[in-house]
């Protein structure tokens, strides 16, 4: 929940430059994306279905790019701060 929860909330607080979510199920529909307008990294492991649901025929979209963290050899603190770097974070 807290991955969902912070993309609601980048959006209704203001001074949010980005949101990074672990695990989260996808939050809204067409209208929502296109008003969404906050840098995020969403990132799930495999075998991680939550952030398959609610499904998309169900009218739910995401927000932005979903990354896969397999654990095969990455180091995920290496892997995070590298995706934070090509992003202009960090």
């Amino acid at each position: 929940r807290g991955g969902s929860i912070a993309q609601i909330l980048a959006v209704e607080l203001e001074g949010v430059t980005a949101c990074w979510g672990f695990g989260a199920p996808t939050v809204g529909n067409r209208k929502f994306r296109r008003t969404y307008f906050v840098p995020t990294f969403l990132f799930r492991n495999d075998g991680d279905y939550i952030p398959f649901l609610p499904p998309w025929w169900w009218g739910y979209v995401r927000t932005t790019t979903l990354h896969q963290l397999n654990g095969h050899g990455h180091d995920m603190g290496e892997y995070l701060e590298e995706t934070a770097k090509r992003a202009g974070y960090g």
